[in-house]
């Protein structure tokens, strides 16, 4: 499985996961506690404090430290589902921003992104719950950062397009609170896992495009939820896709 797919079904799972008003946290003080625990800590090298909803790729960079901390990694897809929902359930961060909303990652929904990605683009562009500027603003999102991330050599031009496009998202006046929520936590999620694919070392035989197709379709699909189901089940959905 490619690099352009494991960043497709990212960005899916994310954008898909944000779109139920469920997302927001519950209760609040979780999100501040998370954020100041995020301002003591060493800034990551994928982070962008301006990005209110940066905590989003924070904890999907964690829970992939905590899956691949083990020397004995599992290949079946009902396996990686197993272990992604066990390592998400004990970590200290996923179990703060929980909500009622969560439901563990099944295999099913993995299975189902990892055989049509581009149908999960087209539907979830569709059916969102989002103003047309927001589907707009994603879309180009996605068909700008999916063949960057193929074609960039360096992870800082892909970086830099992603924290200009926050920018921009940011200051646009059009777009409404749950529009910029959605976006912003689908690129948050975007930058950190681009950046630990590229220090993954992939199969030799792995092309780049599907590999990125694969995990922003995966990213989408989840957002509907919330934060958790958006970041286990991309996690998920990236390992089962590179086995």
């Amino acid at each position: 499985m490619k690099f352009n797919s494991f960043i497709l079904f990212m960005i899916l799972i994310c954008s898909c996961s944000s779109d139920n008003e469920s997302f927001d946290i519950s209760p609040q003080n979780n999100l501040s506690l998370t954020q100041e625990a995020m301002q003591k800590t060493e800034l990551h090298p994928a982070s962008n404090t301006l990005n209110p909803y940066d905590y989003s790729g924070q904890l999907f960079d964690n829970l992939f430290t905590d899956y691949y901390a083990s020397s004995s990694l599992p290949t079946s897809t009902a396996h990686i589902v197993a272990r992604v929902n066990a390592v998400a359930e004990s970590n200290s961060q996923f179990l703060t921003l929980k909500t009622v909303a969560y439901t563990p990652t099944t295999t099913a929904e993995v299975n189902a992104s990892l055989a049509n990605s581009i149908g999960c683009v087209e539907a979830f562009t569709n059916a969102a719950n989002l103003s047309v500027k927001a589907k707009s603003t994603l879309a180009d999102f996605i068909n700008t950062v999916v063949p960057l991330c193929a074609s960039a050599t360096e992870y800082q031009t892909v970086y830099d397009y992603i924290i200009t496009f926050e920018s921009a998202t940011l200051a646009d006046a059009i777009l409404t609170f749950t529009d910029k929520k959605v976006i912003l936590t689908t690129s948050s999620i975007t930058r950190y896992s681009t950046y630990r694919q590229r220090k993954k070392p992939k199969k030799k035989e792995d092309p780049e495009w599907d590999l990125i197709t694969t995990h922003v379709t995966a990213g989408a699909a989840g957002s509907e939820f919330d934060v958790c189901v958006a970041t286990s089940r991309a996690l998920a959905t990236g390992v089962a896709g590179q086995n």
